[in-house]
């Protein structure tokens, strides 16, 4: 079981909506072992977050790393994530994000499209539109949160069209007193943050 990186501080009371994030914890007892302890997240930590973020659709890139360390390692369930996104984002944005995590889990897993068999699982169960209600004690369960998250963080990141992006980062024009290779090295720096890694962006 990983350790534990973020552990919230308790919810002000002023706070109007929460959402439960699981963590792991050691239980106490003769039993021992390990278990799952409930961390609220509030309205008042995910608006501060909010708050240090870019606009989403200038820097998708820099809001979803801005978003997976802020929320760390902890488990969090299908009910979190759609509390967090609808502070985060617009509910176009929301669908977008939606869209491109559904989309880069069945590019990655063809033989599932259709439905391959009763062990094999669809798009429908991977990132559900819908809240699944998964248990996080139950091992099953719990790696198909991991799953959501690690694509849901991914879509977040590449959500944004990237021709958008690209023609920002191009846009850029070079200063009066500017040496062209401190120009070009802005021009790389603005496709790394908008257009997403060398192997899928325009390289200069």
């Amino acid at each position: 079981m990983k350790s534990i990186e973020h552990i919230r501080s308790p919810p002000d009371p002023r706070d109007r909506g929460t959402s439960d994030a699981t963590l792991p914890s050691s239980l106490g007892g003769q039993g021992g072992g390990f278990g799952f302890v409930i961390v609220p997240l509030t309205t008042q930590d995910i608006r501060r977050l909010k708050k240090e973020l870019p606009p989403y659709l200038d820097g998708p890139i820099g809001v979803g790393e801005k978003i997976e360390e802020y929320l760390g390692n902890a488990d969090y369930t299908w009910k979190d994530w759609d509390f967090v996104q609808g502070i985060l984002f617009g509910s176009s944005e929301k669908l977008m994000i939606l869209q491109e995590a559904r989309q880069l889990w069945e590019d990655e897993h063809p033989q599932a499209a259709g439905g391959a068999g009763p062990n094999v699982p669809t798009v429908d169960d991977a990132i559900p539109q819908v809240d699944p209600q998964r248990n996080p004690n139950e091992e099953t369960n719990l790696a198909c949160l991991h799953d959501y998250r690690h694509y849901l963080i991914r879509a977040i990141k590449s959500a944004v069209p990237r021709t958008n992006n690209i023609a920002k980062a191009m846009s850029l024009e070079q200063k009066k007193h500017e040496s062209p290779s401190h120009w070009l090295e802005r021009v790389r720096e603005a496709l790394r943050k908008h257009g997403g890694d060398g192997s899928r962006g325009t390289s200069l």
